[in-house]
Protein backbone atom coordinates (compact mmCIF):
# COMPACT_ATOMS: atom_id res chain seq x y z
CA UNK A 1 0.00 0.00 0.00
CA UNK A 2 1.60 3.49 -0.87
CA UNK A 3 1.09 6.53 1.56
CA UNK A 4 -0.38 9.66 -0.22
CA UNK A 5 1.77 11.76 -2.38
CA UNK A 6 4.30 9.22 -2.31
CA UNK A 7 4.81 8.81 -6.24
CA UNK A 8 4.65 12.46 -6.32
CA UNK A 9 8.63 12.86 -4.93
CA UNK A 10 11.52 11.80 -7.29
CA UNK A 11 12.97 8.72 -5.10
CA UNK A 12 9.10 7.67 -5.19
CA UNK A 13 9.19 7.93 -8.88
CA UNK A 14 12.83 6.74 -9.48
CA UNK A 15 12.26 3.88 -7.63
CA UNK A 16 8.94 3.19 -9.81
CA UNK A 17 11.34 2.48 -12.96
CA UNK A 18 14.30 1.97 -10.84
CA UNK A 19 14.38 -1.76 -11.09
CA UNK A 20 14.33 -1.78 -14.60
CA UNK A 21 16.66 0.83 -15.12
CA UNK A 22 19.51 -0.48 -12.57
CA UNK A 23 19.78 -3.77 -14.80
CA UNK A 24 20.39 -2.40 -17.50
CA UNK A 25 22.59 0.63 -16.09
CA UNK A 26 24.58 -2.07 -14.07
CA UNK A 27 25.50 -4.08 -17.42
CA UNK A 28 28.20 -1.75 -18.06
CA UNK A 29 31.06 -2.62 -16.63
CA UNK A 30 32.85 0.81 -16.41
CA UNK A 31 30.06 2.01 -14.58
CA UNK A 32 30.12 -1.51 -11.94
CA UNK A 33 33.47 -0.63 -11.08
CA UNK A 34 32.90 3.13 -10.66
CA UNK A 35 29.96 2.40 -8.34
CA UNK A 36 31.73 -0.14 -6.28
CA UNK A 37 34.69 2.11 -6.09
CA UNK A 38 32.82 5.03 -4.57
CA UNK A 39 30.88 2.32 -2.34
CA UNK A 40 34.24 1.47 -0.98
CA UNK A 41 35.51 4.83 -0.52
CA UNK A 42 32.22 5.70 1.38
CA UNK A 43 32.73 2.96 3.62
CA UNK A 44 35.96 3.90 4.15
CA UNK A 45 35.42 7.19 4.81
CA UNK A 46 33.03 6.37 7.48
CA UNK A 47 35.14 4.21 9.43
CA UNK A 48 37.54 6.89 10.06
CA UNK A 49 37.72 8.98 13.13
CA UNK A 50 36.04 12.19 12.16
CA UNK A 51 39.36 14.12 12.08
CA UNK A 52 41.07 11.41 10.02
CA UNK A 53 38.50 11.75 7.75
CA UNK A 54 38.47 15.68 7.51
CA UNK A 55 42.14 15.65 6.58
CA UNK A 56 41.65 12.66 3.45
CA UNK A 57 38.67 14.13 1.92
CA UNK A 58 40.51 17.62 1.83
CA UNK A 59 43.70 16.34 0.95
CA UNK A 60 42.16 14.34 -1.96
CA UNK A 61 40.05 17.06 -3.32
CA UNK A 62 43.05 19.51 -3.17
CA UNK A 63 44.74 16.53 -5.24
CA UNK A 64 41.55 16.40 -7.50
CA UNK A 65 41.36 20.05 -8.33
CA UNK A 66 44.76 20.59 -8.79
CA UNK A 67 44.97 18.62 -11.54
CA UNK A 68 42.45 20.54 -13.46
CA UNK A 69 44.14 24.10 -12.55
CA UNK A 70 48.17 24.54 -13.16
CA UNK A 71 50.56 24.66 -10.21
CA UNK A 72 51.32 28.52 -9.93
CA UNK A 73 54.52 28.27 -7.39
CA UNK A 74 55.60 31.86 -8.59
CA UNK A 75 52.10 33.48 -7.60
CA UNK A 76 52.73 32.05 -4.15
CA UNK A 77 50.08 31.09 -1.42
CA UNK A 78 47.91 34.39 -1.48
CA UNK A 79 46.09 33.77 -4.77
CA UNK A 80 44.68 30.41 -3.55
CA UNK A 81 43.72 31.75 -0.22
CA UNK A 82 41.97 34.79 -2.33
CA UNK A 83 40.15 32.50 -4.31
CA UNK A 84 38.72 30.09 -1.48
CA UNK A 85 37.67 33.55 0.53
CA UNK A 86 35.69 34.50 -2.70
CA UNK A 87 33.58 31.19 -2.01
CA UNK A 88 33.66 30.85 2.29
CA UNK A 89 30.74 32.11 3.76
CA UNK A 90 30.91 35.04 6.27
CA UNK A 91 31.59 32.34 9.29
CA UNK A 92 33.93 30.66 7.71
CA UNK A 93 35.60 33.97 6.81
CA UNK A 94 35.39 34.83 10.36
CA UNK A 95 36.50 31.74 12.17
CA UNK A 96 39.46 30.75 10.22
CA UNK A 97 40.80 34.51 10.47
CA UNK A 98 40.82 34.47 14.25
CA UNK A 99 41.72 30.64 14.33
CA UNK A 100 44.53 31.56 12.09
CA UNK A 101 45.24 34.51 13.84
CA UNK A 102 45.68 32.84 17.25
CA UNK A 103 48.18 30.48 15.80
CA UNK A 104 50.91 32.92 14.77
CA UNK A 105 53.72 34.56 17.00
CA UNK A 106 53.45 37.65 18.75
CA UNK A 107 55.39 39.33 16.60
CA UNK A 108 53.63 37.87 13.27
CA UNK A 109 50.15 38.63 15.47
CA UNK A 110 51.70 42.48 15.82
CA UNK A 111 52.70 42.54 12.20
CA UNK A 112 49.71 41.87 11.10
CA UNK A 113 47.52 44.02 12.74
CA UNK A 114 49.61 46.87 11.90
CA UNK A 115 49.02 45.70 8.18
CA UNK A 116 44.94 45.94 8.94
CA UNK A 117 45.13 48.65 10.46
CA UNK A 118 46.88 50.79 8.25
CA UNK A 119 44.38 49.48 5.46
CA UNK A 120 40.88 50.65 7.97
CA UNK A 121 41.98 54.66 8.36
Amino acid sequence: MSVPGEMETPEALAGATGAKNNELAFKSKEYRTRHENARRLGDAIAECHPADACILMEAALADLLSERMPPAPFLGIMPSARFWAEWASVSELKAYCLASFERLSAADQSAFLAHVGGRMQ
